[in-house]
């Protein structure tokens, strides 16, 4: 290595390693280091060195940022040159919309569309049918009174039947409804079998009279069938006494008993009926001929037979036949 060395003419330990390494590069590539530089760029004129130095005041990014820093507190001056236009955007072409076919003008006139249909504008035949759909039923109506819940330490009672909803929308419809409830079916007044409703007998006129005093005044003359069934106990078995009360055309009452069928004596009911027929010209509410009908019959029950508690304070009657029409009397009957 060093006689290679020395026939290239360096001289050892003139000079650096890296120079060295440079050296013999050039060398292998047959170029020598030392050599007159044959570079001809010829210097502008206008150019006071080259090249340019990297970094110092005169650096050319250095130069480019004094001009563009400013104070936040001094005001921007606008500049000397003349600034170039804005470029305006040019508008968007929009697709002109396809106009509308004009409409034809050779069809008929518009006929009116029709009016909302009301229940209250159909006809009166249409409203009878939907009544008796929602108020009319096929067997008898049973008018109680239940407790429903405890309120404050007493008992909520609830009216039954209950009317329809329908009937709660304007004083039109309560009246067209609750007349077809009244007047289309047959209430049947009697006591209970349950035992928590023997207490709210219905037989009862002080429960019969609070029943009529809840229906409206004026719809309960509607009532067309009524019915009064009284318990009653023969030496065979148990019957039941039905009073019909039911109102004609002509506004006229009838009222009769179904005692006379059976073959026991109804001379008490005869009476009864009887004084009814003869003292209840000009009433025409049902409810109260029945409660007046009830309460001359436990009158008449009471002066003849005694109250019997053992039997659910039916009446005992005192002879085993009746005295006028020699029939045979019921063992126990029903004051109410």
């Amino acid at each position: 290595m060093a006689a290679y060395t020395e026939s290239l003419g360096e001289p050892q330990g003139a000079a650096e390693p890296g120079e060295g390494i440079l050296k013999t590069i050039m060398a292998l590539r047959g170029l020598d280091i030392s050599a007159p530089s044959d570079f001809d760029f010829i210097l502008p004129a206008d150019c006071p060195q080259w090249p340019a130095p990297h970094y110092g005041p005169d650096s050319p990014h250095l130069q480019a940022a004094k001009g563009s820093r400013q104070p936040k507190t001094k005001r921007r001056h606008a500049p000397s040159t003349p600034s170039t236009p804005a470029k305006t955007c040019k508008p968007r072409s929009t697709p002109a919309k396809k106009a509308k076919p004009e409409p034809t003008r050779g069809h008929l006139p518009i006929p009116k569309r029709d009016q909302p249909l009301r229940l209250l504008t159909l006809p009166g035949e249409l409203r009878d049918m939907i009544y008796d759909l929602l108020a009319v039923r096929e067997g008898p109506l049973f008018p109680q009174y239940r407790p429903v819940h405890m309120r404050g330490g007493r008992k909520v009672l609830r009216r039954y039947p209950q009317e329809p909803t329908l009937a709660l929308v304007n004083k039109q419809l309560r009246h067209e409804v609750l007349s077809s409830l009244y007047a289309s079916n047959v209430f049947v007044f009697r006591r209970s079998e349950e035992q928590l409703l023997q207490s709210f007998s219905m037989t009862d006129t002080v429960w019969m009279t609070r029943w009529h005093c809840d229906c409206t005044p004026a719809l309960s003359g509607y009532l067309r069938n009524v019915e009064l069934q009284l318990d009653a106990r023969a030496r065979e078995g148990p019957l039941t006494l039905t009073y019909t009360l039911k109102k004609m055309a002509e506004g006229r009452i009838d009222v009769m008993h179904d005692l006379a069928d059976t073959g026991y004596c109804h001379c008490l009911e005869d009476e009864a009926v009887a004084e009814m027929r003869a003292q209840m010209v000009g009433l025409s509410d049902l409810v109260r001929v029945a409660t007046v009908l009830s309460r001359r019959r436990k009158t008449k029950l009471m002066a003849l037979a005694k109250q019997d508690d053992e039997e659910d304070g039916m009446f005992k009657m005192p002879t085993a036949t009746c005295l006028y029409c020699r029939k045979k009397h019921l063992k126990h009957v029903s004051g109410g």
